[in-house]
């Protein structure tokens, strides 16, 4: 979360929205948040909460009881993609390099200009 708020001093001109992570302890941010972006329903998370490492079961059935189109999370610090029964579910990684973690650092991009969700996972060479 210190990152999103030195990146609102840096950007004043944005919109961010943000969830707690697993190590973020404050208590004014929530661990998820329900969007409207371009007529889909986003849910964003962290994704600890629905263990995303082991399976992504828990975090489909919450989005869909959500009325979600599209579900953006994080956690694994890991890519991930998926689009299953109407339903996108992505992570765009992490641009944080980390060695001993063994991952490609990277970020996600989604474009809904097109009139339907593009998602786009760029790694960071």
């Amino acid at each position: 979360l210190r990152d999103i708020e030195k990146a609102k001093i840096d950007f004043p001109d944005r919109n961010f929205t943000c969830v707690k992570g697993n190590c973020d302890v404050w208590d004014t941010v929530p661990s998820m948040n329900v969007l409207s972006i371009e007529g889909y329903k986003v849910l964003i998370t962290h994704g600890d909460g629905f263990d995303v490492k082991t399976s992504k079961l828990a975090i489909r059935r919450a989005a869909i009881g959500m009325g979600a189109d599209i579900v953006l999370y994080g956690h694994t610090h890991r890519q991930y993609y998926e689009y299953l029964e109407g339903l996108y579910l992505f992570n765009p990684g992490s641009v944080k390099p980390e060695a001993e973690m063994a991952y490609i650092p990277s970020y996600g991009i989604l474009d809904t200009s097109e009139g339907f969700p593009d998602i786009y996972n760029c790694e960071i060479i």
